[in-house]
C-alpha cells in the first residue's frame, strides 16, 4: 500500500484506523448474511482467493459457500497457503500471477 500511487501517505497512516471504525458500522449487517441462502446460484465465473489463516474469513466458510454455490460458468479456489487476510501484503506476486491467470482464463474463446 505504501508504494501504491493510488494512497498517499496520510491515507496510509490512518488506513488501520479507517478500517476498524468501518468494520465497527458494518458488523451488525454482516452477521445477518447467509451467503449461501441468499446467493445459492451465481451466473458468472466466480474466483475465490483465501488466505488459509484469515480469522475474520475462516477458511471453513470460503470453502463451504465454494462447493455450495451453483455457478454454471464455473466456480475456482485458490488458497493461500501462506496468507491471512490481506493475501495482497502476504503474497503479493503470487496474488499478481494468479489475477494474471484469471484474466487470460476469461480472454479465452
Amino acid at each position: 500500500m505504501l508504494n501504491a500511487p493510488e494512497y498517499s501517505l496520510v491515507e496510509f497512516a490512518f488506513w488501520p484506523m479507517s478500517s476498524t471504525a468501518s468494520l465497527k458500522q458494518m458488523w451488525p449487517e454482516l452477521m445477518k448474511i447467509n451467503i449461501i441462502e441468499q446467493a445459492p446460484v451465481v451466473r458468472c465465473p466466480v474466483y475465490f482467493f483465501a488466505g488459509r489463516y484469515d480469522a475474520n474469513s475462516p477458511w471453513q466458510l470460503t470453502e463451504a459457500y465454494y462447493k455450495a454455490v451453483d455457478a454454471p460458468a464455473g466456480k475456482y479456489l485458490v488458497w493461500f497457503e501462506n496468507s491471512a487476510q490481506y493475501i495482497f501484503f502476504d503474497e503479493p506476486e503470487r496474488l499478481a500471477w494468479e489475477v494474471l491467470k484469471v484474466l487470460d482464463a476469461q480472454r479465452e474463446p
